[in-house]
């Protein structure tokens, strides 16, 4: 939540920019109702477990981030079509796009759905050494990434070459200016997809396996 929380300003830009109207949609992949709370009696100490209400949910948090508070959800009835909380295709209208959660073995597939891949990450010491998987998941998929110029995102990515990176000290306003600039440039989205597919290449199956493969050779002649 932290993470996604550094985008509610700048989404609130993106939302408001009149040079930006009808040129872009927000998707919001993985959306989920599911989980449990437990609740304790302050008086007799009995703890009962329920289900979460959606409202509950992380979801429903981070759907309001991406809406900028459903200001982004220009018709009525996509608003209530959305508070229903029911699995349906295409919730959210033109500008935003729900996508309910999928099996691990199909869940990439929804990079299908975007060309730009968002990555904010608060600094701190958990993060700094998170994997640098949205790197690659993009990058095999040919999307364009904007980061975190921060811990697991300095790996593989290049500022203007393969991705742009955004300084946390310019949270507050890189992130609208840099999500702009490439609504504005679908060339430099191509591009930079194209190059981010180049530099993750060296993680592609094949190439793993010739790598390990040297290294049992080299165990074994020890």
């Amino acid at each position: 939540m932290s993470d996604l929380e550094i985008l509610r300003g700048n989404i609130h830009k993106i939302t408001t920019d009149q040079t930006l109207k009808n040129k872009f949609q927000f998707v919001l992949c993985g959306f989920d109702t599911r989980g449990s709370m437990t609740e304790i009696n302050s008086v007799t100490g009995e703890q009962t477990t329920r289900s979460i209400e959606p409202k509950e949910s992380v979801w429903y948090n981070y759907e309001q981030i991406f809406t900028n508070d459903y200001q982004l959800v220009k018709e009525q009835k996509d608003i209530d079509s959305l508070l229903e909380f029911k699995k349906r295709k295409g919730d959210g209208g033109d500008f935003y796009r729900r996508v309910w959660t999928k099996p691990i073995t199909t869940y990439a597939t929804n990079y299908n759905l975007m060309d730009i891949s968002l990555a904010p990450l608060k600094e701190h010491t958990f993060n700094r050494v998170k994997s640098q998987l949205k790197v690659i998941e993009a990058g095999f998929h040919k999307k364009a990434l904007i980061a975190q110029d921060f811990g697991p995102y300095n790996i593989d990515c290049v500022d203007g070459k393969n991705s742009l990176l955004i300084p946390t000290s310019k949270n507050h306003k890189q992130w609208y200016k840099n999500i702009k600039k490439l609504i504005n440039n679908p060339n430099m989205i191509k591009d930079l997809g194209e190059q981010l597919y180049e530099d993750v290449q060296k993680y592609h199956i094949k190439e793993v396996t010739k790598e390990r493969a040297s290294w049992y050779k080299s165990l074994i002649k020890k």
